[in-house]
This record gives structure tokens, C-alpha cells and sequence, in this order.
């Protein structure tokens, strides 16, 4: 089926960034399902390298998600989600705890409805399909790759008999060469267990067409996003909030968009009996002043130490309505020495990871063997 082939050609958006998760990545003893700038563990007179990556999904193993989705299959029931997220940021510190730097991101996000890859999944693995059953088809993806300049300052304020409190306000103009945002909205029907019928409405903007073929002029955006990073401590307790994108917008002028319909009326089939479209495509294909809002990654989490060597925390990460919460257990074995595993539990990622002095490194898997989620971050700054 030609829609679900294109959807694999949607997959091309990790494809290019999947081998960057192996070269270099960054966080602070964080948890990350997404990725965020936190200039709030940045020390005065420094030079700071950082590089977050991660990527997940919930129906199959990432081999599978990238190739032929066989193996284990384990969809949620609702949404399934597929996500990557990664930014780079190298800047400097200077007196009085400005921040200026360089600043690169990397962030897809697809949502699909549990009978649109339960669809791809029986049409791929070339099983029998349920006769006479209904896929309410859903796809909605957001993607966005952006560079730019960030700048911002952490306002350290003095202790007080209720705390310690500091807050970083950082903001970032960017350019951006590649967008994807759109939702497809359809129906399936199986009429026998090697053939079914199929019809859906789709409303895209891009610089790239992944739905179907379309060669279109390259356009790029400009725009800016603001962030906010709050850090309270008191006595045994501290706490982190990171607000990321609270504000940002990209503008997009002459942007490709497609409002088309598809359908099923051209097929054919293989030696086996099974089904293949080369379906029907019509609707409005034009070029679009666009105003891109960028969606609010959300970081919030509680420590509180015991018996001074450890901390244990809980929090969660949102983004889109979508909360990922997780669990951390920290080891300080000396001043400038830390260990933490910690655990996420929508996709299952566990993390375990070190501090050591100016360096930051951590590894994060659901399993060993066939992972559906994986991560590396690492940090390094330099005093000057």
C-alpha cells in the first residue's frame, strides 16, 4: 500500500539523525526523554559543551521501526508515539552568569492512532488481515531542525530562612532549513485477509513531501524561543523546573502545503494475492505564509537527600499533553563525584550515568537486546 509505504519514508526524518545518538549527546544527571538548555548547572568564566539525544517508540524495536516492523510487536492502546529529540549547544559563561552560545536542535514527534500500526504492522508482516474490519486511521507529526544564537543569565538570589532559589532566563534566534507538520485523518476496511479499501484526508506543511511525491523549492524560517530554568533548595529538598520553548514562534514564508485526499481505487496484486495502491491523490498543493508554533517541553523534579551521600528524586517530562514520568536514585560518593540510575516509565528507559567534576556522561536502554528506546548525553565544560 502506497500510504503506508510513504509512512516509511516519514521514517527517513530519524533515519538521518538516528546515527548522531552514537556520536555525541549531553545531560546532566537528567532523565531525558526530550531535550532541553538548562544553563542552570553552568559555572561563571566557563566554555560549555552539550549534545542531548534520544529517540523512542512504542509499537515495535527501533531495528524493526526502521526496516520491516517484524518481531515483537507491543503497541499501547490509543496514541502510539515515535519520537526523537536532540539539540547541541556550545557556549560561554562570562562574569555575572551571562550565557551566550552557539545553539542547534533536532526534534520529530509522531502520533498515530493503535489501528493505523496495527494496519502497518498486518500489511508489512504479510499476515491475514480480521475480515470485514474498520481502522480508524490517525497520523500527526511535528518535526522541526533549527540553528541559531541563545543568550540569557541566571539571576542567583540570597538564601533566605525558606530557601535558596536561583532563576535562568535564556531566549534564542533561529534559523531553520527543515519543518514538518501536518495530520492525516482516514478509514480502512478489510474485505478479505490479503485486500482492503482505504480513504483519507490530509492537511501538510513541509519543505520535504514524505507523504508522496512532490519535488518542491526548498524554503527556510526564522523565529525565536524563550526558556526558563527554576532551581529552589531547602535544608534536604531541591527542586528543578525547566520550561523550554515557553514562547517561541518560527515564520515561514512561501512554505509548500498540500490539502489532499487519497484513496484506494488504483490497486494491483502481487504473486502472493496481496494487495499493493498506487491510490488516487487530489486537493489543493500551494504555497503558504506560515506561522509555527513551537510546542512547551516541560521538566520538573523533586530531590531530597538521605544520609548525605544520596538523593533520591521524582519527576516527569511533557510535551503536547504527553507526560513521561520517571524515577531516580542518585549515589554521591565524593565532592565532585556522582552516580544515578534512574527509570522512565512511559517507554521503559532506564538510565545510568556519572558526574565527574566538569563531565557529564550517561547511557539510557529499555532492554539490552532489540531496544525501543535509547539515549546517550555527555556535557563538558572548561574554565577560563
Amino acid at each position: 500500500m502506497v500510504l503506508l509505504s510513504h509512512f516509511h519514508s516519514i521514517l527517513e526524518l530519524f533515519r538521518n539523525t538516528f546515527f548522531i545518538v552514537f556520536l555525541a549527546s549531553t545531560s546532566v544527571l537528567n532523565a531525558d526523554v526530550l531535550s532541553y538548555f538548562n544553563p542552570a548547572y553552568f559555572q561563571t568564566k566557563t566554555v560549555t559543551s552539550s549534545f542531548n539525544t534520544s529517540i523512542a517508540n512504542d509499537p515495535v524495536s527501533l531495528e524493526a521501526f526502521f526496516h520491516n516492523w517484524d518481531g515483537n510487536y507491543h503497541p499501547r492502546n490509543g496514541m502510539n508515539l515515535a519520537l526523537e529529540s536532540s539539540r547541541f549547544d556550545l557556549g560561554m559563561v562570562f562574569k555575572d552568569n551571562y550565557y551566550f552560545g552557539y545553539t542547534y536542535r533536532h526534534d520529530v514527534f509522531l502520533e498515530a492512532s493503535s489501528d493505523f500500526t496495527h494496519l502497518i504492522y498486518l500489511t508489512k508482516n504479510k499476515l491475514d488481515l480480521p475480515l470485514n474490519e474498520q481502522f480508524d486511521l490517525y497520523l500527526n507529526i511535528e518535526g522541526l531542525e533549527a540553528q541559531g544564537i541563545l543568550f540569557g543569565r541566571k539571576f542567583v538570589f540570597s538564601p533566605t530562612k525558606w530557601g535558596e532559589w536561583s532563576v535562568s532566563l535564556s531566549g534564542s534566534l533561529l534559523y531553520a532549513n527543515n519543518v514538518q507538520k501536518g495530520a492525516l485523518n482516514g478509514n480502512a476496511k478489510s474485505i478479505s485477509k490479503y485486500d482492503y479499501t482505504f480513504q483519507a484526508d490530509a492537511d501538510y506543511y513541509y519543505t520535504r513531501n514524505y507523504l508522496y511525491d512532490l519535488d518542491v523549492v526548498k524554503r527556510s524560517g526564522f523565529g525565536f524561543s524563550t526558556h526558563l530554568t527554576v532551581d529552589y533548595k531547602y535544608k534536604d529538598f531541591s527542586m528543578t523546573l525547566i520550561a523550554n520553548d515557553l514562547f517561541g514562534r518560527m515564520y515561514w514564508n512561501d512554505l509548500p502545503y498540500s490539502y489532499i485526499s487519497m484513496d484506494s481505487e488504483n490497486k494491483y496484486y502481487d504473486e502472493n494475492g496481496y494487495v499493493h495502491y498506487n491510490p488516487t491523490i487530489h486537493g489543493i498543493e500551494k504555497t503558504k505564509y506560515y506561522t509555527q508554533k513551537l510546542p512547551i517541553k516541560l521538566y520538573l523534579e523533586g530531590r531530597y537527600k538521605v544520609k548525605k551521600k544520596y538523593l533520591f528524586s521524582m519527576g516527569f517530562e511533557s510535551m503536547d499533553g504527553y507526560i513521561f514520568p520517571f524515577s531516580k536514585l542518585i549515589y554521591i560518593s565524593e565532592k565532585n563525584k556522582a552516580y544515578f540510575i534512574s527509570h522512565e516509565y512511559r517507554f521503559g528507559g532506564t538510565t545510568i550515568g556519572m558526574n565527574y567534576k566538569n563531565i557529564a556522561i550517561s547511557l539510557t536502554a529499555d532492554k539490552l537486546i532489540d531496544p525501543s528506546m535509547v539515549g546517550m548525553h555527555l556535557l563538558a565544560s572548561f574554565h577560563f
